[in-house]
């Protein structure tokens, strides 16, 4: 995602905005272009520099041909493991324990990545289809749950009424129509 602005950017010929806007101090702009590949040139954007990634506690750095991932459950353990993605680029065979060098290494990069952006840990036993399942309810089911008990009270309130009215009005009849035979008698 950080590479669509200085890919659009390149590929239009507008030059970047190297930290200022109008007299202003802005963001800097952390992609790369894509547009030598794109354009068939080189066939690394990034080259040997480390890019980060994380999203609800799955991580991963790229750095040349390598990369450290970490999955949580239920698609992983939660492990941190290495990968040569041009001889291994179904991620096979984890190269943590034979270049312990190189491992070590990324995964001090990750944690500078994280650091730079304010990336959290997170909780022991979290998983992302949990939170959004916890989400979902609270901003949708709760509240339907909510209108639908609203609405079954409502008509339970309802058919009490009427039921109550009912058996009133049947009694009232049974005693009018009693009346007649008590004064014959």
């Amino acid at each position: 995602v950080t590479d669509i602005l200085p890919t659009l950017s390149d590929l239009a010929g507008v030059p970047g905005h190297g930290g200022s806007w109008q007299g202003k101090t802005v963001e800097p702009v952390t992609g790369r272009s894509l547009g030598s590949v794109l354009k068939g040139g080189a066939g690394s954007v990034h080259g040997d520099a480390p890019l980060g990634y994380e999203l609800s506690g799955n991580a991963a750095l790229f750095r040349g041909d390598y990369k450290l991932v970490r999955n949580l459950a239920p698609t992983g353990d939660g492990q941190w493991r290495l990968y040569n993605l041009k001889t291994d680029p179904g991620e096979t065979q984890d190269l943590a324990a034979a270049q312990p060098d190189r491992f070590a290494a990324m995964t001090a990069d990750y944690r500078a990545y994280a650091k730079a952006n304010g990336v959290l840990d997170m909780p022991a036993g979290y998983t992302a289809d949990e939170q959004i399942n916890a989400y979902a309810f609270e901003q949708q089911g709760k509240p339907r749950l909510i209108r639908l008990g609203l609405w079954v009270g409502g008509i339970a309130v309802l058919l009490s009424a009427l039921v109550w009215n009912w058996r009133r009005r049947r009694r009232a009849r049974g005693v009018d129509q009693a009346k007649p035979d008590m004064i014959g008698a």
